[in-house]
């Protein structure tokens, strides 16, 4: 898995958060695992509350803005 990958579903994921059940999700199954266990995304809402969207984390962002993809 390239790091220049997992950047573009960070990319995509805070530019058009994506269902978990989507195509895109379905596709990008690894990327996805990998993003979420270093706490880049998540479907978390609020506290004990998920949602059924990826959506980009702080620390996620702050990773895109420090490659300057954002």
């Amino acid at each position: 898995m390239k790091k220049e990958t997992l950047f573009d579903v960070l990319r995509t994921t805070y530019l058009t958060p994506y269902t978990i059940s989507s195509d895109f999700a379905r596709y990008k199954a690894k990327e996805i695992a990998a993003l979420a266990s270093m706490g880049l995304i998540t479907t978390r809402e609020s506290f004990c509350e998920y949602g059924r969207f990826w959506r980009a984390t702080e620390k996620g962002i702050s990773h895109l803005r420090d490659e300057g993809s954002i």
